[in-house]
């Protein structure tokens, strides 16, 4: 079975263009009324094979989401099972522990590329007269920042399934909870704007 795994990540800086509150894509439920989060059970999920990182993250969206109301818990608190299932068995054991919705965020790393040059490259020393060395003309290859696409999903879980999508690229050095619940914070409040959700 293929498990998604999320890299843990602090964020160095978004791609050119994107901003913790932009979206490369989005995409919603067609003629959905707003979704009433106030008091309903919404578990928090982040697909995951770094356990602490997981814990961590679904801890912190799920307090996220009681700010806003809602009675939110972590998935791996909430939850029972194999918890590295695929989408659908994470949302048959939400629904069969009482949650009304799913607030899911997973990253996919892409794998890195190089970017090829030519030109004059400079190699610094001292030769035997103290003159500067190492002055040469030739093509080289220069890896590119690795990117990472963060997709984030509002599930109604009483049938009427995926509500938002919101997809997102960054460059990273090294991803963690907090770069995590960023992401968590602009979908939130990209789903208020768009009128997904309401308190």
């Amino acid at each position: 079975m293929r498990k998604v795994v999320l890299l843990a990540l602090l964020a160095v800086s978004p791609l050119s263009g994107c901003t913790a509150g932009s979206f490369k894509s989005v995409w919603r439920a067609p003629n959905e009324p707003p979704w009433a989060i106030s008091e309903r059970k919404i578990v928090a999920l982040v697909l995951t094979d770094v356990e602490a990182v997981r814990r961590n993250s679904e801890d912190l969206i799920a307090g996220e989401l009681n700010s806003e109301g809602a009675k939110a818990s972590a998935g791996y608190r909430a939850l029972s099972g194999n918890l590295a299932d695929e989408m659908a068995g994470l949302l048959t054991a939400a629904r069969a522990a009482g949650m009304d919705a799913a607030f899911v965020v997973r990253a996919v790393p892409w794998e890195r590329d190089v970017r090829h040059r030519t030109g004059i490259r400079v190699g610094i020393g001292y030769g035997r007269f103290g003159g500067w060395y190492g002055r040469y003309d030739d093509p080289w290859y220069e890896p590119t920042d690795p990117v990472v696409t963060i997709e984030t999903r509002f599930y109604d879980l009483a049938g009427k399934g995926i509500l938002w999508t919101g997809v997102s690229d960054y460059s990273y050095s090294y991803l963690d909870e907090k770069a995590l619940l960023k992401v968590a914070r602009a979908s939130l409040t990209q789903m208020f704007k768009e009128g997904i959700i309401t308190r």
